[in-house]
């Protein structure tokens, strides 16, 4: 026996759940609406709602859960704004570091790691140092090293051929 479902409608926004699912045009949150309807309809279990929208159970209860913690506005899905980390870099060691590219100041990642790290603090992976000289117009260089390369040959240039 199924446990019984808690009420969806704490906030009493079912009707403008019809009004604002009349106006929507296509799209994700028109999509949260109509299972939220569905929902307050009662007629159909969750795993009917997502049949009938392709969707996993698991999302349509995720969209009932957002209804019923914060209504209307908790179903509008967040755009602008990225989630992810900030940017690393502020506006000052941003200048800096393409400054330095520019001169040509920097042969490597690691190099630019050194001195993000020595003169403003920063501290991240070479992967990303590199990919913000990239974004900075600049070219970094891995630096692998004659252990990699294999034995430096007489000009010293480290080439493979030994």
């Amino acid at each position: 026996m199924a446990r019984p479902r808690a009420k969806l409608d704490v906030s009493g926004q079912a009707a403008l759940v019809a009004e604002r699912l009349a106006t929507e045009p296509a799209g994700p949150l028109r999509e949260r609406l109509l299972a939220v309807k569905a929902g307050l309809e009662g007629e159909m279990t969750h795993g009917e709602i997502a049949a009938s929208l392709g969707r996993s159970r698991r999302t349509v209860e995720t969209w009932l859960g957002l209804y019923r913690g914060g209504g209307l506005e908790a179903l509008v899905p967040k755009t602008g704004k990225k989630r992810g980390p900030k940017h690393g870099l502020d506006a000052r060691a941003d200048k800096e570091l393409r400054r330095k590219l520019a001169r040509g100041s920097f042969r490597t990642g690691g190099q630019a790691r050194e001195w993000l790290e020595s003169r403003f603090g920063i501290r991240r992976s070479e992967r990303t140092v590199r990919r913000w000289m990239e974004k900075s117009g600049g070219r970094s260089r891995r630096w692998f090293g004659p252990a990699i390369w294999g034995a430096v040959n007489e000009s010293g240039t480290g080439s493979r051929a030994a």
